[in-house]
């Protein structure tokens, strides 16, 4: 499953602002709460919260996935946010986040989430992907981008 198949440029944005990281998984969470009509925000950002005290979702080379699988939903929701101030994620390389990558899936469909997950991983490491999206000033942009890096895996 690639991403580009479940998200459009709408689901991509761009922030040059500083946040914390509760901070910006709070807006971003609203972000696609608001596109994707899905309800429940607060018990979906207290499970996002929760899974980050279980470990940090940066994965390195400016990279987090903040994900959380939620019973409420049938098919999985994604947004991808270029962060050009970068924020803390307390990665293991102690890199700033640059991209972050919010993940939702179903709750009883684990496949696809590891799936996910394993794609976004493969995407941010084994292409351009991060590079280029980092530098793009659009959130245009940086959906072409996605669709031309997936192209590659």
């Amino acid at each position: 499953m690639k991403l580009g198949d479940i998200i459009d440029p709408n689901h991509v944005i761009l922030i040059d602002k500083k946040y914390k990281k509760d901070e910006l998984i709070k807006l971003l969470l609203d972000r696609l709460c608001l596109l994707d009509e899905l309800n429940n925000s607060e018990s979906i950002y207290t499970q996002l919260l929760e899974r980050e005290k279980l470990g940090s979702t940066a994965i390195g080379n400016g990279v987090a996935i903040p994900h959380v699988r939620i019973s409420h939903i049938n098919t999985p929701h994604i947004l991808i946010c270029n962060v050009k101030q970068g924020v803390d994620f307390e990665a293991s390389d102690k890199r700033s986040v640059k991209i972050l990558f919010l993940l939702l899936t179903p709750d009883g469909d684990l496949i696809t989430h590891l799936n996910l997950l394993a794609h976004i991983s493969h995407l941010a490491k084994d292409t351009d992907f991060v590079k280029r999206a980092s530098a793009a000033t659009d959130p245009k942009e940086i959906y072409s981008i996605l669709i031309e890096e997936e192209s590659k895996l």
